[in-house]
């Protein structure tokens, strides 16, 4: 699928995707968002312990061309082996039994492995990604966590544009922290990357980081915190909150505000796509909608996400209960 620099998309992260017994429930979440029109999907060799992209594979096998395919590079997940997991098992049984925690500790923690980008490093996880994910190319490739001097290397720029001169990226750009990206988005090579993918919070500084001319678009990410769960729970109870939603034309007893907030950022200037993710099927359907949401909708949900938080930061207490 050829991603359309004019069109935003509405994108599917797969880091809560795990495998063994939640297999099923992980291939169910992926075909519901594509069953649902939803045509970009995120991944990475970190998530779901390693797990992710084998399962986005299975999922899109006969439908590659019509999604545009990312994950990254640079982050490697600590995989469990069987010794571990019998460790594991063990240990959180003899928990139970007096003294036995002494007996049977459990393993250490897993920790990925971070700042993986020497250049055979990033070709080998890109070849494993391909592999595991059933298909010859990545439509973008962005770098995991990367430091502003690690993108900035010659060697792995090197790397980066064989492997795309090859066929088996297609396009690059970046997946780390607000204050690299603006660092690189700000940079002489900032031309080289295609995508900046941000939290929301982040979504300013980067925005006006970026030179003009590079043609670059930005991927949001964590656009549902910020006290939205705050909100929604005020919209049952305090009177002054519903009354800003029924001022703005949005139901309170059906406020959508998830969905709205997902179109709203659909709409901004240089925003290539905006990611959501979750466990449930239902869910993946329900924000499926927000491509469908008319802008002065998605505005009022926004507008009123803004009022009420800046309401409510102000109230110590709750307001008036409705009866």
């Amino acid at each position: 699928m050829v991603d359309k620099a004019d069109s935003a998309h509405l994108g599917f992260g797969s880091g809560n995707l795990y495998g063994g017994k939640d297999r099923a429930r992980s291939l169910a979440l992926i075909r519901a968002a594509l069953d649902s029109g939803i045509a970009w999907i995120d991944t990475a060799p970190l998530y779901g312990h390693g797990a992710a992209e084998g399962i986005v594979g299975e999922a899109i096998a006969g439908r590659r061309d019509d999604i545009v395919l990312v994950s990254k590079v640079g982050v490697e997940p600590t995989h469990i082996t069987f010794s571990h997991r019998v460790r594991s098992k063990i240990s959180s049984v003899f928990q139970h039994v007096p003294g036995g925690g002494a007996m049977f500790t459990p393993p250490p923690p897993l920790r990925p492995q971070f700042h993986c980008f020497e250049p055979d490093d990033v070709r080998r996880s890109v070849e494993r990604s391909l592999i595991a994910l059933g298909t010859d190319r990545l439509d973008y490739l962005l770098l995991h966590e990367v430091k502003a001097e690690d993108a900035l290397r010659e060697a792995l720029r090197d790397q980066l544009a064989a492997l795309r001169s090859e066929g088996k990226i297609v396009a690059y750009g970046t997946a780390t922290q607000p204050d690299a990206t603006c660092a690189i988005a700000a940079s002489d090579r900032a031309g080289e990357c295609a995508l900046f993918q941000v939290p929301k919070e982040g979504f300013s500084d980067v925005h006006a980081a970026m030179q003009r001319d590079s043609g670059a678009g930005i991927v949001m990410h964590s656009i549902l915190g910020g006290g939205l769960g705050r909100v929604l729970q005020a919209l049952k109870s305090d009177d002054a909150v519903r009354r800003f939603a029924v001022d703005l034309s949005v139901d309170p007893d059906h406020p959508d505000l998830a969905s709205r907030l997902m179109a709203y950022w659909l709409m901004h200037e240089r925003v290539r796509a905006v990611l959501f993710s979750t466990t449930q099927v239902e869910r993946v359907r329900l924000m499926a909608g927000a491509r469908n949401i008319p802008a002065v909708d998605a505005r009022a949900g926004a507008l009123l996400l803004e009022k009420a938080l800046e309401y409510l930061a102000g109230n110590s207490g709750p307001g008036r209960r409705c009866d």
